[in-house]
């Protein structure tokens, strides 16, 4: 194991922690010391900057940010250089669409019947927070749902049902 610390810089809701620490985090530890979560949404930016400078000295860095409708990923890439002095465009991952199309890509068909999940979704890159809410059952809390997900996960799902996801695999984790 690398004595490095590797930071994950999410947009800051608990679905990407709970997302990067049931799923990403497990991986990751077989090639770092140890792995970090910060949220940045309701941080300043200098803050964020801070972050990715003193994570340069200890170890690496990996920041996770949503498409949000941008006109393509290097579209997006290139606003977050301009907006974070020093981020390096290479370590900037774009989520398409949001991280609920993440959760959603990892499911097989068994475990969409077992979560009461109507339709199967064998692609998931469109699939939004919105879209991604209408398929918890009624009677569920998200929190609940989300962490059935994440138990559920199958990464190789995943990579087959989610073009951003299959790339942050490959450029990231493949390699480690």
């Amino acid at each position: 194991m690398a004595a490095k610390v590797l930071f994950l810089i999410v947009e800051g809701d608990d679905d990407d922690e709970r997302f990067m620490e049931n799923v990403v985090k497990p991986i990751l530890l077989k090639s770092y010391a140890d792995v970090k979560i910060w949220q940045y949404a309701q941080q300043k930016h200098e803050r964020t900057v801070n972050l990715i400078n003193s994570a340069r000295k200890i170890g690496d860095y990996l920041y996770f940010h949503d498409f949000d409708n941008a006109p393509c990923i290097t579209a997006r890439r290139n606003e977050l250089v301009k907006t974070l002095r020093g981020i390096e465009k290479k370590k900037i991952i774009v989520v398409r669409n949001e991280i609920e199309s993440w959760y959603l890509a990892g499911l097989d068909r068994q475990s969409h019947r077992e979560l009461r999940i109507g339709r199967y979704h064998a692609d998931t890159d469109g699939v939004s927070k919105e879209q991604f809410n209408g398929l918890i059952p009624k009677k569920m809390h998200r929190v609940e749902f989300m962490s059935l997900v994440v138990r559920k996960y199958n990464i190789g799902y995943g990579r087959r049902k989610n073009r951003s996801f299959e790339y942050f695999i490959r450029k990231h984790l493949d390699v480690l």
